[in-house]
């Protein structure tokens, strides 16, 4: 797929030249007028459990309100076979006359998008609920991403000592129903002063964080702490990846009792690989080059993946030995300058995330790869304009297939979200647009389970191109259901 445009239109982004399937709209504008497909005028009724259904009785989703927070009260879900809007099964069916047609998943008698029900009669994203904190002038807080624990949301980014300034790994766990927040630390000491975690994953009750520490200098670090069963923390413990000289990580991945961690140095100064554990420690291999960095890994069945860039262009590799830089045996290159940073994989796909430069603007970008055939199954590049602020920062990948990808578009940037069917369809997209005015963010994680998507990432109350680390900023977390 070529690159696509996405335009402006009243502060939201306009995607619906992109097949007209895109829906982007703020908290406080999704779908207000609701939807026809839960009115039995429109041969539509409710089963038990609250899920919506045709006349014929199959479930094409979830409904009910979530209190004032949840505006459209509607589930998303759109068909495969409607990605085109046109092949919507037998029979005659006219978009927006108020009737249920074959392959119709609402009619709401308009062909109206923003409203619950897009101009081809698929229901849109709804925006459940944003959690967002409080600018405080020169605080410069995010959060860089985000993992499901149980019924908690457990985000990871940068918080700030308010006495020193200085930058600390900073935790928050928040009731995945209701976005209550139940628990926000930041972690003083040896992942401290100006610690920050850049990835998140739990396994067994722990929560385990990848960043950097500056105690002393700036080295890259692994970190583990408790996630008791009331949402709360309790002891962190730090592994450091100083013993090979790193400066940064990002990645994490679990196979059998290791823990695997993309690392290396500032600034795409060098790419790296280290393998932790509880009783050895960690220890792996570092590289020294300019252009290259590491950023994601993933394990499947017996495999180990890493993407990031290399010689300044897009990456994917396999690991076939995790101690040596030679163990990464090249799958995946793009020719052109840009960066994946985030990896997932189903099956025998692997998807990778990121951005490239198309004539000298940055493009976000996600891609497709199919292991079985060793070929691109498809991709997708999106052009908002903005030179330095088009990407895609992390993805994620359904129960049914679909690909979610997070990121930011625009100048100034907001943050988006956006959902591909398994082969590569556009379904719908997303702006989260804070309550507070400002008008720049991105989104850096993104988490799945079900129906449920939630997000994480930071707003900025003055826009600065690029990383962003510089000036007021703080982290919001976002639920989405489809």
């Amino acid at each position: 797929m070529g690159a696509v445009t996405l335009g402006r239109k009243s502060g939201l982004l306009d995607s619906r030249r992109m097949r007209g399937l895109f829906v982007l709209a703020s908290v406080a504008g999704l779908g207000a007028a609701g939807c026809a497909r839960l009115n039995p005028e429109f041969g539509l009724g409710e089963d038990a459990t609250g899920g919506a259904q045709t006349a014929s009785g199959p479930t094409i989703g979830t409904s009910g309100t979530q209190g004032d927070e949840d505006p459209a009260g509607a589930s998303t879900r759109v068909s495969d076979s409607a990605v085109d809007g046109n092949d919507l099964g037998p029979g005659p069916h006219v978009c927006g006359d108020g009737e249920l047609d074959p392959g119709e998943a609402c009619d709401d008698g308009n062909v109206d998008w923003g409203d619950g029900c897009d101009e081809v009669c698929q229901v849109e994203p709804d925006l459940v609920w944003v959690h967002e904190w409080d600018f405080e002038e020169g605080v410069a807080e995010r959060f860089n991403d985000i993992v499901l624990v149980g019924d908690f949301v457990v985000v990871a980014g940068r918080g700030e000592d308010r006495e020193s300034g200085d930058h600390q790994v900073r935790l928050v766990s928040l009731d995945s129903e209701d976005g209550d927040v139940l628990h926000d630390t930041t972690v003083a000491g040896g992942a401290g002063t100006g610690g920050e975690a850049r990835g998140v994953a739990a396994r067994g009750g722990e929560v385990y964080y990848a960043g950097r520490s500056n105690e002393p200098g700036v080295e890259a670090v692994l970190g583990t702490i408790a996630l008791g069963n009331d949402g709360t923390f309790g002891p962190s413990s730090e592994l450091q990846i100083d013993g090979i000289g790193a400066t940064r990580a990002k990645g994490i991945a679990f196979r059998g009792r290791d823990v695997l961690v993309t690392n290396g140095l500032f600034n795409n100064g060098g790419l790296g690989l280290t393998t932790c554990t509880t009783v050895r420690g960690c220890t792996g291999w570092l590289g020294n080059e300019d252009g290259s960095q590491l950023d994601a890994v993933v394990v499947g069945d017996a495999e180990v993946f890493v993407a990031g860039l290399r010689d300044g262009s897009p990456r994917i590799f396999e690991v076939v030995d995790t101690s040596v830089e030679a163990g990464l045996v090249p799958l995946f290159a793009e020719a052109r300058l840009g960066r994946f940073q985030a990896l997932a994989i189903r099956g025998d796909m692997l998807y990778a995330a990121g951005s490239v430069m198309t004539d000298g603007d940055e493009d976000a970008w996600i891609v497709a790869y199919s292991l079985s055939t060793s070929a691109l199954e498809w991709e997708e590049q999106i052009d908002e304009g903005s030179v330095t602020d088009d990407e895609f920062e992390d993805i994620a990948v359904t129960e049914d297939g679909s690909v979610v990808v997070v990121g930011m578009l625009g100048t100034p940037p907001v943050p988006v979200v956006f959902e591909y069917g398994p082969q590569g369809q556009p379904r719908w997209g997303l702006s989260i647009e804070p309550e507070m005015g400002v008008d720049s963010g991105h989104a850096r994680g993104v988490a799945v389970r079900g129906d449920e998507i939630y997000v994480a990432g930071e707003w900025r109350e003055t826009y600065s191109p690029g990383d962003g680390a510089d000036g007021t900023g703080v982290g919001f977390v976002a639920r989405i259901r489809r």
